[in-house]
């Protein structure tokens, strides 16, 4: 990811992050950082629809964290 598109995603995700209290600022960043990584693995072609499940999203956010 160069540069430029680092500063996007940091913009995206804090503009995101303010919609929601502030007491979920944190965890909407988060569940948006999250979705972003899931669609690039979902258009690379390496998730498929079996691996789709409670396990796959806990090593998805421990990997994301």
């Amino acid at each position: 990811m160069t540069k430029k598109q680092q500063m996007i995603k940091d913009s995206a995700v804090d503009a995101y992050g303010t919609i929601y209290d502030s007491e979920y600022t944190k965890i909407a960043r988060q569940a948006f950082l999250d979705g972003m990584i899931f669609w690039d693995m979902v258009k690379a072609g390496v998730v498929s629809e079996d691996m789709i499940d409670e396990d796959f999203f806990l090593m998805l956010r421990e990997y994301n964290g």
